[in-house]
């Protein structure tokens, strides 16, 4: 068989001597390794390391103080990153996705600012200062307000990088911090380029 596909499967050219079932089995097996192929990539992608956390219960915080978030429920854990009721604990190196999302009951505060940080407590990882999210709300909202924080995350694996979600306010009040879910999700190891 002297041709080969761009993908590398084998097939032969007119001139070859023929083998149609060597030929063929050839053919297929090369296939069959291709696709098997592209099946681990998925496979392994819908397995990298994640963890969702939730609490629904109510947290309050006073005015002025960065208080950390606890969380109660693992919805999902499948590399044992959960460190209720703080956080979550990164040990493999990679690069993790991280994502907060927070409600606050404004409806009974004045005026104020809402900070939601997800913090580093370790120095391993390139993000060593908060990724921080801050809006605005007024005493007139009919809602609880909802803050989103997103950020990429880079350990290399040498010891726990222990990840916080923080809430800070100026309020004047104590303000109740209510449903909030806390997620990281491996994307890629870059050390192997998978």
């Amino acid at each position: 068989m002297a041709g080969t596909t761009p993908r590398g499967y084998q097939f032969s050219e007119y001139g070859d001597t023929q083998n149609f079932p060597a030929n063929i089995q050839t053919l297929a097996e090369d296939i069959d390794a291709d696709v098997q192929a592209l099946d681990d990539e998925v496979t392994d992608s819908l397995n990298r390391p994640s963890c969702t956390l939730t609490e629904t219960g109510v947290q309050s915080v006073p005015t002025g103080v960065t208080t950390l978030l606890s969380f109660t429920n693992i919805n999902y854990d499948n590399d044992g990153m959960a460190a209720l009721p703080n956080g979550i604990d990164l040990i493999d190196d990679g690069i993790y996705l991280i994502m907060a999302r927070i409600t606050a009951d404004v409806t009974g505060g004045t005026p104020a600012a809402f900070s939601v940080e997800c913090r580093v407590t370790s120095s391993l990882g390139f993000i060593p200062v908060p990724v921080q999210q801050t809006q605005t709300a007024t005493n007139t909202a009919s809602e609880p307000l909802a803050i989103n924080v997103a950020a990429l995350h880079y350990t290399n694996g040498a010891g726990p990088d222990n990840i916080r979600v923080s809430v800070l306010h100026n309020a004047g009040v104590n303000v109740d911090f209510g449903a909030r879910d806390f997620s990281c999700t491996k994307v890629s190891n870059l050390l192997t380029g998978s």
